[in-house]
Order: C-alpha cells, then structure tokens, then sequence
C-alpha cells in the first residue's frame, strides 16, 4: 500500500538529490544530473528504502524553499490487529509547522494487510492553530497524522514521519 504522500515526499527528493548531483546511475558509472531528469519521471517505487536520508532531504528543502529549521522525525507506533480504524501521529518540535508527511513500515516487515484510510496534516485538538485574517478559516498543522486499518492478523510496526520547518 502506497501513501500518496509518501510518493510525492520521495520523488521530490530524488528529483532534488539528483538536481543536485547525489544521485548515482546503477551500473553506468557516471552522475545522473537535472538536465538529465523529466518532470514527474521519478516515482517512489523507483527508490529503495532508505536510500534517502532525512539529512539529506533537509539540505535540499532548505535551498530550494529557503525553510529554516528543517526536520523529518517520528517514532515507531504499534497497530493491532484489527478492523477498527487506528490513527497514529508524529508532531513537529515547539515553533514549527507540518509541512510534509508519511510512513514506513518496520524494517524487515512489508505492510500486507495494513491498509492507509488517511494521510494529512492533523486538524485534532491541540495539532492545529487557524491562520489570523484567512477567510476560509485555514490552519497551520504542529503534527501528521495517519489513519490505518490492520487487517494482517498480527500486531504491525510503522513509523508516521512528519515534515516540518520554521515558516513565515
């Protein structure tokens, strides 16, 4: 099951690394540079799992959107087996906004059998602020949360990410 999310956060990363020349060629031996990427050619299924490291990323996003105070952060939370919708969540440290989202299964498991009703910016009590003067009543998220379904029959691992930063 992929999030939506979590494809968009990996290819704009590896359209990123690569515009900046850290991305490798498997078995050419030469650099893979911007000029040589298409819009929307990257697609997450495209990345081995952690071949990108949050520093990484955090380096990029500074220098192309001049956010200050990058992080990508979150804990491991255990769903259990069940039918029953379960939300997890990963909150961004004090002064800093959700910008970005998703998750990972634990290492060395898949996530057959867990389903992904909803990945977004938190609206729950205590994850939000509204924006002073905006007239559709809109919000800056503190936190990402998850919606999950597990329906493998075992208790399952996974690890909400939030993307956050300083914003003006």
């Amino acid at each position: 099951v992929n999030s939506r999310v979590s494809a968009v956060v990996a290819g704009a990363t590896v359209i990123g690394l690569v515009s900046a020349g850290a991305a490798f060629a498997h078995g050419y031996g030469e650099s893979i540079g911007g000029e040589d990427i298409r819009n929307e050619s990257i697609y997450s299924q495209d990345i081995k799992d952690g071949e990108v490291k949050p520093g990484e990323i955090a380096d990029y996003v500074e220098a192309q959107f001049g956010a200050q105070g990058y992080e990508a952060d979150g804990l491991y939370k255990q769903l259990t087996a069940s039918e029953e919708v379960q939300a997890v969540y990963a909150e961004c440290a004090e002064g800093k906004v959700a910008v970005g989202g998703g998750f990972s299964p634990e290492d060395g498991f898949t996530h057959e059998g867990v389903t992904v009703i909803a990945s977004r910016p938190s609206v729950a009590d205590g994850h939000f602020t509204v924006i002073e003067g905006d007239a559709e009543g809109s919000v800056r998220s503190t936190a990402w949360e998850l919606w999950f379904v597990n329906e493998s029959g075992d208790p399952r691992n996974v690890r909400p990410w939030v993307v956050c930063a300083e914003v003006g």
